[in-house]
Order: structure tokens, then C-alpha cells, then sequence
């Protein structure tokens, strides 16, 4: 209780980062959407022999499916209300 009021801010839980189920199978999944950017996460947990979560495989490919996502050619330039110049 001493050290509580002693110091000058709340105290405040941490806990190291210990990483997750996915590290382990990350380097392939990128071999693969290096390859075939819209291959299926279903069709990637096969390949790379997933043992955990399919829900946290899923959300992983996902946010590393951007960084290999081909641009849309015919995409659409898009103007919201008071932000175009004339």
C-alpha cells in the first residue's frame, strides 16, 4: 500500500507479448498469397498444416492478404461531399 501512494500514477497490469498460434505458420501463408493473392483461407490452412484456431488463421490471412491484393484496374475515384477542388 506504501509504494501505491508513493508513486506518482496509477498502477497499471503488463504482461509480455508471448505472440500466437499463427507465427509459427506465417512464412508459408506468405509464400502462398506471394503466389496466388486470392487463394482461399481455407485452401492456405490446408497447405500449411494448420493444427489451432481456423477464426484466428482466418483473421491473420486477412490482414496480411492486403499487403499482396492486386489493385483493381477499373476502380473508381470516389469524392465525399466538401473534400473535391474545382
Amino acid at each position: 500500500m506504501d509504494r501505491a501512494l508513493a508513486a506518482d500514477r496509477s498502477p497499471t497490469y503488463q504482461r509480455e507479448a508471448t505472440g500466437s498460434s499463427f507465427d509459427a505458420f506465417a512464412a508459408h501463408a506468405r509464400t502462398l498469397l506471394a503466389t496466388t493473392p486470392t487463394m482461399a483461407a481455407a485452401t492456405i490452412a490446408e497447405r500449411v498444416g494448420l493444427t489451432g484456431s481456423e477464426s484466428l488463421f482466418r483473421a491473420k490471412i486477412a490482414e496480411i492478404r492486403l499487403d499482396y491484393e492486386v489493385p483493381d484496374p477499373v476502380d473508381r475515384l470516389v469524392h465525399d461531399p466538401g473534400y473535391q477542388i474545382q
